[in-house]
């Protein structure tokens, strides 16, 4: 089990837009949103506390969508257990930005400013994917010098693997020491919080994601990218 701290985000503009389902070019965006976009990317590394806590799992077995931990738990994944084909352990991850920007969303909203607080609040969600990322990033590193594979990470509430299974993996790892709590709709508070799981084992057969590749020593591997 880790518990990490202050993890570093990465905002990329072409991604904050895209949150907001613009498709066009940046420098095609009017100069009042580009403005706003920065004033509000300067105002959110202001309000970031970014943690994160992670575990890795042994696998006694899978069983149609069920994967059986050793700890007498089981994750219900749906199809997720095909594309974690070969998997000996499963880490179980969860991160969270905190709750400053969501407050502050919530104070613009108020405030009747909505550019400022719909673009801030995509700032957070980007945000949050950066701190999964970073954490995907260790999860990756740690694989490959045990000459692991990491397979591509997948969440509660995508494909067939139901929401409600969320529950499970707050079982797996302390939320509150992260500051993270579920409520009955399996709903994360703060809400820019990220859960997700990763299959790793020396045998399996998906293809391996391109955030892996970057720190996998397989330098031969027929799917590396």
């Amino acid at each position: 089990m880790e518990i990490l701290n202050e993890l570093e985000v990465n905002i990329g503009e072409e991604q904050v837009l895209r949150r907001q389902g613009y498709q066009g070019k940046l420098t095609a965006l009017k100069s009042e949103l580009r403005e706003i976009m920065a004033q509000e990317i300067e105002e959110a590394y202001r309000l970031f506390h970014t943690r994160a806590v992670y575990t890795e799992l042994k696998v006694n077995e899978t069983l149609g969508s069920e994967i059986r931990l050793s700890n007498g738990l089981v994750i219900r994944v749906g199809g997720a257990v095909k594309i974690w084909e070969g998997l000996d352990y499963l880490a179980v991850a969860l991160g969270t930005i905190g709750p400053a920007l969501e407050d502050r969303v919530n104070d613009l909203f108020s405030l009747d400013e909505y550019p400022s607080a719909v673009m801030l609040d995509s700032i957070g969600s980007v945000a949050a994917d950066s701190v999964a990322d970073q954490v995907n990033y260790l999860i990756c590193e740690k694989a490959a010098r045990t000459g692991m594979m990491v397979g591509p990470r997948l969440s509660p509430g995508y494909g067939a693997w139901e929401l409600k299974e969320q529950e499970v993996l707050f079982n797996l790892v302390p939320a509150q020491s992260i500051g993270v709590q579920l409520t009955e709709s399996y709903v994360m508070i703060p809400r820019k919080s990220v859960s997700f799981c990763v299959g790793i084992g020396k045998k399996l057969t998906t293809r391996a994601t391109s955030l892996c590749c970057r720190h996998c020593l397989k330098h031969q591997c027929q799917y590396r990218r």
